[in-house]
């Protein structure tokens, strides 16, 4: 039977207890938990008074020696007491030795007492590979200043630095790397890269620029590639450029394009990059193997800016790919670019010159469907067959072009049929629409979430960005938030910065990446107009009845593009821009699906499309319509009102749509894993709970001590994300559409949701998208004209991501980890992640691309004796590239607004039967085809196609 009195004893530290107790202790079993007692607690006096009598190279059952025991508790005096003793070599199941126990608690001194007596490279793992992997950086230091071998790999095949880089420790790693001893030539055995190469692959941005300082950036690795080459397939433009002033000018990228290195900067960067390739002595005219230079690559993406520069560092204007024969001049041609079509042509380009296709310039221009460009060069041109371009561009669905083309010869637009002259969807297999259906390769952590709900909220708040300046009114949002002091002083830097984009553009960025608000038109003359001018035209609503189909009669469409819509087979259209009368028939064309496909399952329409209308923006930015806007009379008052608004909405819509190939802003990003060394985590945890840091105190080391105390040695903590201590901003100026000197196509809707004493809350809406595929909607702006007397109302949004790309972990599948860091439940959680919301108020405006899904919460009367309302307008901006049937082309179809009887005196049947040929319609058959529309909308399956499913992640 254990002596449980002389264990006691031992735990309370008394000596002579546990002298009293020995001459009564003969099993050899108490004597030793005994020691293993006073190891761990570092009783001096008990260990001398046992240590004669006891083993010490007996092992607990934990697999440890008294000797471990006290290294990994830092017990001087006692590891001094055992050394004389004890087998220090002796290394657990897990092959950790009484060094690696120092080690992984960063004990020091007690490293120095035991280094004698051991060989620090004989392990595996090593003590350095323990230290490293505990993250006890003082220990690092202490073994690398005495021999430590930095390259040594465990049995796992992990150096020192890949342990580093595992756990993404880069203060560590940066401890390694100045030793200058560190081999960074070493490969992975499977990926093949290096560390440096693998640390950009795991988009560890710091570590990858600590570990650049000392690579040879121009080293290969067995498969022939660069660190530059990984950085550019990886597409993390910021390690670009702190690579690029560590690379030679004229190096070369790619193993199989053998890419210069300034026309990588052209295609991927800026003119700043490449002006500093060409300062420092780059070749403006390398070429990589298919003849492309840097002029080739920034024509080809449009880039003005970098044309310049190349251009005035001589570059050769006629160079050519040689592979396709395209040259510069083609290639801006593709890339809409008429500006440097325009410089190219002035610099001697050569527009006759043709590709391995035999086309020309021109060919490039009809195929961008471009019709600036075509002007451009059929003056330029010498064309042995014109017609050739109509050919080529009915063939291609080039239908602007098409249009210009055909402008001058009506028999051949009356030939011509409508999906030839106006765009239609078309289904192809695997097809994917990036305006509505754009899939993130990134996810954010519950902590992010967490934070961009916070962030939502400052931003909805009125004119938060001047009460920034109050210390009071911060404190108070501190509080509202329930973020910690670090959390708030970096939401704090990330206001600062959009407080300084306010007041220089007068829109702020929201949480919900792509979308845009801005309160400039808060108690503005334009909002007053709306109100006033939007009356008249509310009452006709009223008196057609024209609320929402399954409202309630709580959504009023003033002005709603459900009504008279094209209607395939049965609208009228015309070549004539803005004719009275059409005199062709709209149809569908049936090729554009499979016979196999469901057009409903691609949200394509067989039968409806919004009309919108066409909207010319000049270079100062005015907008004016150029024909009606549909179910707005064309002499309401308003229509000034609403050009001016989409005018002020410009910058933002600008904005909305670039977000389609920008990439969201991650505050934390991915960890690779969701498991972190137990001293980080112990370190985080005790600077949290008591706001101290220093981690080499007896304090700290019981903190640690009962954190893992009943955790099996091998079984690492869940990591804590947490946002940086910096907020990094993002690019500035904030990337833009240009929109302004162009014709755009706008749908406009006008809408009223109101509540009453009778009716006093309103249920909110679903998850959606604008529109279908026809309409080709690429961003939606809002203006609350009038809200008055309701509770908050909020525009949600959140949009779908890839879990394969932006959850993907290393190793093993961690589902623990997986929903402690992104509350993401495997084969349960949806694909989609809320992002954020703007709030409702009388002037706020708020532009959001068509890839964010969104919907309106719940809101309710404020005085539950008085109305309350909430009154929008919208713009529906379709996307620029598609050349959709608008009202220009098609004449009213509002039987109301034709009045041929009261305007011409003719006989009321002879004007009905004028009407039918003119395609007109009664409300009351508009009213029907706007429910058929709304009922086909509401089976068509916006989730499906919007790739929203349960999470499913495999092992791998």
């Amino acid at each position: 039977m254990a002596n449980q009195a002389l264990i006691d004893a031992a735990e309370a530290g008394d000596l002579e207890a546990v002298r009293a107790q020995l001459p009564s202790t003969a099993e050899m079993a108490d004597r030793m938990h005994a020691l293993f007692i006073a190891c761990d607690a570092g009783h001096v006096g008990i260990v001398d008074e046992l240590l004669p009598s006891c083993d010490a190279n007996a092992t607990n059952e934990k697999n440890r020696t008294p000797l471990m025991m006290a290294a990994a508790a830092g017990h001087i005096a006692v590891i001094e007491r055992l050394l004389p003793v004890s087998n220090v070599a002796i290394a657990n199941k897990g092959g950790l030795t009484a060094m690696a126990y120092a080690a992984m608690n960063d004990h020091v001194e007690a490293g120095r007492l035991l280094l004698p007596f051991v060989d620090i490279n004989a392990a595996s793992p090593t003590p350095l590979h323990v230290a490293v992997l505990y993250g006890s950086a003082s220990f690092v230091s202490f073994l690398v200043q005495n021999g430590a071998n930095v390259n040594l790999q465990a049995d796992d095949g992990y150096t020192p630095l890949a342990v580093a880089m595992y756990d993404n420790n880069v203060d560590i790693a940066k401890c390694l790397l100045a030793s200058k001893r560190c081999d960074l030539t070493i490969e992975d055995e499977f990926s093949a890269n290096t560390p440096l190469m693998e640390a950009v692959t795991k988009r560890q941005t710091e570590m990858a620029k600590a570990i650049a300082v000392y690579a040879d950036l121009t080293a290969t690795n067995s498969r022939k590639f660069v660190p530059m080459d990984v950085v550019i397939l990886t597409r993390q433009w910021d390690l670009f450029d702190d690579f690029l002033p560590l690379s030679p000018p004229n190096m070369r990228v790619g193993f199989f394009t053998q890419q210069p290195l300034v026309a990588a900067a052209a295609q991927y960067r800026n003119a700043a990059q490449v002006r500093g390739l060409i300062d420092r002595g780059a070749d403006v005219n390398a070429a990589s193997k298919n003849g492309r230079t840097a002029l080739v690559e920034a024509a080809a993406l449009g880039k003005v800016d970098v044309v310049h520069v190349v251009l005035g560092a001589g570059a050769n204007v006629n160079v050519a790919d040689t592979t396709t024969g395209e040259t510069a001049l083609m290639l801006a041609a593709a890339a809409n670019s008429p500006l440097i079509v325009d410089l190219l042509l002035a610099r001697g380009a050569n527009p006759c010159a043709v590709d391995t296709e035999g086309r020309m310039a021109v060919h490039h221009a009809v195929l961008a469907d471009n019709v600036a460009i075509l002007e451009l060069l059929l003056a330029t041109t010498t064309l042995s067959d014109p017609s050739s371009l109509v050919g080529l561009a009915t063939a291609h669905q080039k239908h602007r072009v098409v249009q210009r083309l055909l402008r001058d010869d009506p028999a051949a637009w009356q030939a011509a049929a409508p999906s030839d002259l106006f765009w239609q969807p078309k289904i192809q297999p695997y097809d994917f629409n990036t305006n509505q259906g754009r899939v993130f390769t990134s996810a954010y952590t519950i902590v992010e979430l967490q934070y961009l709900a916070v962030l939502s909220a400052v931003l909805s708040k009125r004119a938060w960005s001047t009460k920034l300046a109050d210390d009071d009114v911060r404190a108070t949002w501190q509080v509202e938030s329930g973020l910690n002091q670090e959390q708030f002083a970096y939401l704090e830097q990330e206001l600062r910065v959009y407080q300084r984009l306010v007041e220089e553009s007068a829109m702020c960025p929201g949480s919900a990446h792509g979308a845009f608000t801005t309160d400039a038109l808060i108690g503005s003359s334009l909002i007053a107009e709306l109100q006033a001018r939007t009356a008249s035209l509310e009452a006709d609503a009223v008196r057609r009845g024209d609320y929402h189909p399954h409202s309630d009669d709580q959504v009023l469409d003033i002005v709603h593009p459900s009504l008279y819509c094209a209607i395939y087979n049965r609208t009228l259209f015309s070549q004539t821009p803005n004719a009275a009368y059409g005199d062709r028939i709209l149809t569908w064309n049936p090729s554009n699906i499979p016979a196999t496909v469901n057009a409903a399952d691609n949200d394509v329409s067989t039968s409806y499309q919004w009309l919108p209308s066409p909207l010319m923006v000049d270079a100062a930015g005015r907008a004016r319509f150029t024909s009606y806007v549909n179910n707005l009379p064309p002499s309401a008052p308003v229509l000034e009102t609403i050009e001016a608004a989409f005018a002020s909405l410009r910058p933002l819509f600008e904005a909305a749509v670039a977000s389609k190939t920008t990439t969201p802003l991650v505050r934390i990003p991915h960890p690779g894993r969701f498991r972190v060394s137990r001293f980080k985590y112990a370190s985080e945890q005790y600077t949290a709970q008591t706001g101290l840091s220093n981690y080499e105190t007896d304090a700290f080391r019981a903190f640690h001590k009962d954190l893992f105390d009943d955790v099996d040695d091998n079984e690492l903590p869940f990591i804590t994300p947490v946002l940086p201590p910096r907020f990094t901003p993002p690019p500035v100026p904030v990337p833009v559409t240009p929109l302004s000197e162009r014709e755009l196509h706008v749908i406009v809707k006008i809408a009223s949701i109101n509540l009453t004493p009778e009716k006093p809350k309103y249920a909110g809406g679903a998850w959606h998208i604008e529109g279908m595929a026809n309409e080709a909607i690429v961003a939606t702006g809002l203006i609350y004209y009038d809200v008055r007397n309701i509770s908050e109302s909020r525009l949600r949004f959140r949009h779908v991501f890839d879990p394969t790309e932006a959850l993907e972990t290393e190793g093993y599948l961690d589902e623990g980890g997986l929903e402690a860091v992104y509350g993401v439940t495997n084969g349960v959680s949806e694909n989609v992640q809320e992002t954020g919301f703007i709030t409702a108020t009388t002037g706020r405006a708020v532009v959001f691309p068509n890839f964010l899904q969104h919907r309106v919460d719940p809101f309710e009367l404020v005085d539950k004796t008085a109305p309350g309302q909430r009154k929008i307008l919208a713009f529906f901006l379709v996307d620029p590239s598609r050349a959709v049937v608008s009202t220009a082309h098609v004449p009213p179809q509002q039987a109301m607004w034709a009045s041929l009887a009261s305007s011409t005196g003719l006989p009321t049947a002879l004007a009905a039967e004028i009407d039918a040929l003119q395609g007109t319609m009664t409300h009351a058959e508009a009213r029907t085809h706007m429910e058929a529309l709304m009922a086909e909308r509401a089976a068509s399956q916006l989730l499906a196609r919007n790739n929203v499913y349960a999470v499913s992640l495999c092992e791998h």
